[in-house]
Parts: C-alpha cells; sequence; structure tokens
C-alpha cells in the first residue's frame, strides 16, 4: 500500500491534522510520499545545522510565523554585519562587540528552535521523522518548475496530476482531511454507503477508526506497525490492486467486492491491539478519527488544490479543458475525519416547515458546560 500527502495549508490549527494523516499512513502503508509543509517542519531543524549562522538567521527571517521582536533582532544583526564588511581594519571593541551579537544571536536561535520543538510536539509532529527507519519515506518540497522534478524537490503540477514522484505514480492512494470533504467541490451528490453507489458517482465508505494517534510517541508507533506486519498483509495488498484499477479506469467493483468486506477484520484488530486499546481508554485517547476510503474524479481532486492556490488559473484550466482527452480514470482517497463529524455530503436535506419570523429579536441567555 502506497499513499501520498500533500498538504494544502500552512495555517497552524490544520497541523494536528496533518500529522495524524502521517501517523496513519505509517501504520497502514509500506511506502509514502509527503510534499509540503509537514516535510518542511520535520526537517527545518536537521537543514539549518547545515548552515552558518547568518543564513539561520534569514530562513528563520523569513518564517511565514516570525515574530516582529524576532525580525529587529535579524535586521540589526544583518545591519551591524553588512558595517563589518565596510571596515578594512576594524578595532577590536567592534571585533569584541561582533562575537556578543553573535553569542546573543545563537541563543535567540535556540530559544526559537526549543519553541519550535514544543509546538512541533503539540501538533503531532515530534519525531515523525525516526520513522522513515522503518517505512520507505519520501520527504518533497513542492518548488521545482515543470520538466525539472527531482528527488526531494518536485513541480506542484506535475504531482497533483498524477506525474510526479516517481515510483508513485498510478498506485498511490490519497490522504485527505477535513479540508477536502467540503461542498465546494463536489458538484454531484456523495455516496455514503455502498448500497448508495453508482457509476461516476464519488463516494466515501467508513472502513474503521482510530483513537488519538497523535499523543502517542515514535516507539510506540513502531511498535503498533511491528505488530500489525503479519494481519494487515493482504489488506495492504487489496489496496494497492485497488489503487492501480483506480487510475485504469475506477475502482468501484472491487472495492464493493474485495476491500468493503476486510474492513471489520481490521477494526477488529486496531481494537485488540494493547497500545490502541489502553490508548482508547484513556482521556485523551478518546477523540477518535474515522477513516473513510473511496474514489473522486480529478476533476474534483484538481479543485481542491486549486482552490488552495497550489495550481494557477492557467494550470487548472489547462487541466480541466483537456481532462475530455484523458484515459478514464479515479483518483483513490483515504478521507480521515473526527468521528463526531461524520458524513454528511451524502445525505439529503430535510424538509423543515416554514417558521414564523420575529418583529423583534428577543434576548436569549445560552449556558455552555465548559468542564
Amino acid at each position: 500500500m502506497k499513499c501520498i500527502q500533500f498538504d494544502v495549508t500552512k495555517d497552524p490549527s490544520n497541523l494536528p491534522a496533518d500529522a495524524f494523516g502521517i501517523r496513519i499512513a505509517y501504520l497502514l502503508s509500506d511506502y509514502m510520499n509527503l510534499i509540503g509543509n509537514s516535510t518542511f517542519l520535520m526537517t527545518l531543524e536537521a537543514i539549518l545545522k547545515t548552515f552558518s549562522l547568518a543564513q539561520r538567521l534569514k530562513i528563520l527571517y523569513n518564517f511565514p510565523y516570525c515574530e516582529p521582536e524576532f525580525k529587529l533582532i535579524a535586521e540589526n544583526y544583518f545591519d551591524f554585519q553588512k558595517q563589518m564588511r565596510a571596515l578594512k581594519h576594524p578595532t577590536n571593541a567592534v571585533f569584541l562587540a561582533g562575537r556578543k551579537l553573535e553569542k546573543t544571536v545563537e541563543d535567540i536561535i535556540q530559544g526559537w528552535l526549543d519553541n519550535f520543538r514544543v509546538n512541533l510536539n503539540k501538533d503531532g509532529f515530534i519525531g515523525l521523522l525516526e520513522l522513515a527507519d522503518y517505512i520507505s519515506f519520501g520527504l518533497h518540497h513542492a518548488d521545482s518548475l515543470p520538466g525539472k522534478s527531482s528527488r526531494g524537490h518536485l513541480c506542484t503540477q506535475e504531482v497533483i496530476n498524477n506525474q510526479q514522484p516517481d515510483g508513485a505514480v498510478n498506485n498511490s492512494i490519497w490522504m485527505q482531511s477535513g479540508l477536502f470533504y467540503q461542498a465546494d467541490f463536489f458538484e454531484t451528490m456523495v455516496a455514503t454507503s455502498v448500497d448508495m453507489i453508482e457509476d461516476d458517482m464519488p463516494y466515501f465508505i467508513k472502513a474503521f477508526e482510530f483513537p488519538n494517534l497523535n499523543i502517542l510517541n515514535t516507539i510506540e508507533l513502531k511498535s503498533i506497525k511491528a505488530q500489525f506486519a503479519t494481519e494487515l498483509q493482504p489488506f495492504k495488498a487489496m489496496m494497492d490492486e485497488w489503487a492501480v484499477q483506480c487510475y485504469k479506469s475506477g475502482g468501484k467493483d472491487y472495492f464493493i467486492e474485495k476491500i468493503v468486506p476486510s474492513f471489520a477484520h481490521i477494526q477488529e484488530t486496531l481494537d485488540n491491539n494493547p497500545i490502541l486499546h489502553h490508548l482508547s481508554s484513556i482521556k485523551e485517547g478518546k477523540v477518535t478519527v474515522s477513516v473513510y476510503f473511496g474514489e473522486v474524479s480529478p476533476l474534483i481532486h484538481w479543485s481542491f488544490y486549486y482552490s488552495h492556490n497550489l495550481l494557477s488559473d492557467i494550470e487548472y484550466n489547462l487541466l480541466v479543458n483537456n481532462y475530455n482527452d484523458l484515459p478514464n480514470h479515479t483518483i483513490p482517497i483515504l478521507l480521515f475525519l473526527p468521528t463526531m463529524d461524520g458524513l454528511t455530503l451524502g445525505e439529503k436535506e430535510e424538509e423543515t416547515a416554514e417558521e414564523e419570523v420575529p418583529d423583534t429579536i428577543q434576548a436569549v441567555r445560552k449556558f455552555i458546560n465548559i468542564d
């Protein structure tokens, strides 16, 4: 089973979902390609160690959420360095002042990194880079031009149009969080049960639930994966075949016949795992996430990434205009949502009786229990 996750936003509120997706893919799959902001977060500290002080400061200065105080210190350092370069023979006092400033900047950067680790841990990212030792893990930035993709640096349009990364074309299941499951991207009804599925209809069928994986450390994740190895092998092989059929012409029939009947056994396997069982019994672990599998047309897939500005108007229109020239295929999706949210796009809206509109606004007291 191969998975691909292409982050669409750097919004801090979405980071826990991105981390959860990585953890699900790690437990279920043998190969994962991670593209975008998650790659940046997971590799930033290691990359910073390879740069000079000035280079590290410049990278953090350009960080999306760099605080004004940090920017001011960085600008003062850059100005001082510029003045130093202009002096042919700086005095000893100037030299010592420069060394003192460097030490101050080093301490500030270290403090920034300490806080960065705290936030990584809070969002579920801490230690995820270590998982690369136990799964084929492709980490990529989406910063390459068309035709120039290479390992670690890919072209956004080529990834979204199933041309990159190498080894993941026509065989990968796309990881998507609740950002994807929005009415804006679905012009037709979405099937949420096997009985509802029709030809050319997008569908998402619930497979199983996970407790809160984001509070597990990497040792626990590795242990769970090792315990799953034998039990999940037949399921992963079927998922590989389903993905291939989706990219060929659509995998609906195979999904209904082979994949759906396996869900109950996978849920039982999850429930019987000692670590996950314990996690489900504690307060922090009771927040469950449901996993759904399904298929969507490339048009829905493209629309999602276009709406998040990862495709330009020209790129998006080119894909849509050439859609009819493409072989008929679908995009396999692993959708994960908080269980409490559920699926609603497949439900018909109930008719509601018209209510009288009051002539005046009446005050209403609402009591909210936040305990």
